[in-house]
Formats: C-alpha cells, sequence, structure tokens
C-alpha cells in the first residue's frame, strides 16, 4: 500500500511540479483492492495503520502524505524508478513527462546524503 501511494505521488508529481503532498485519489477501497490485488479489509487495515503511524491520512477522494520520508523507509522498493513504461497505455500516447525524475526526487536523494535504509 505504501508503494502504491507512494508511486501515484511521483507519477503526479512528474507532470505537476508543484503538486504538494496532497493528492486527489478518485479510487474507492474496493477500487483499490481490484487495483492491487487485495481485499477490501486489508486495504482498510492497510490504511488505517498507516494513519495510525502519521504517514499518510486518507480521505474518500484525498491523499495527504504526513511523513514522505517515513513512507518511503517502509516502502520494498525504490520510488525514483518508477518509469511510464510499466503501463503500456502511456507509451506512444503522447503523455511524457514533462520533467526528469530527477526533479521529482526530494532533497539529497541524487546526491547520496541522507539516510540509505529510504530504499
Amino acid at each position: 500500500m505504501a508503494h502504491f501511494m507512494l508511486e501515484l505521488y511521483y507519477r503526479l508529481k512528474r507532470i505537476d511540479a508543484t503538486l504538494t503532498h496532497d493528492f486527489t485519489l478518485p479510487l474507492s477501497q474496493r477500487d483499490m483492492s481490484r487495483l492491487l490485488g487485495m481485499t477490501t479489509v486489508h486495504i482498510s487495515r492497510t490504511l488505517t495503520e498507516l494513519e495510525r503511524e502519521g504517514l499518510l491520512r486518507k480521505t474518500r477522494k484525498h491523499v495527504q502524505i504526513l511523513d514522505l520520508e517515513g513512507l518511503t523507509k517502509i516502502m520494498s522498493s525504490d520510488p525514483f524508478k518508477v518509469t511510464d513504461k510499466l503501463n503500456p497505455l502511456f507509451e506512444g500516447a503522447g503523455l511524457r513527462a514533462r520533467q526528469s525524475p530527477a526533479s521529482c526526487a526530494p532533497p539529497n536523494s541524487q546526491t547520496g546524503q541522507g539516510s540509505s535504509s529510504a530504499r
């Protein structure tokens, strides 16, 4: 679930550099369960746990990432490796990113400074 939220955030950030840690997510828990192959109960429990830990807040159609670094630390892969090639619908559709992935990275992530456990 952390990976899903971060991937959405970084994909949106690539097309809108002014994006804050708040974004609209017009998916229900049922939609997310179908996309991620999880039960709605698991989605609900995971979102509740992420909120309890102070990492994010999810309302009906809105996500607010409260602790980007903390959310990244519990993730199992590198969010900066997100590529539109994962989704063939983006290929050839003129939906290219306006910025390089490096421009979406939080401070110090490209310089090697900061926590190495963030990956």
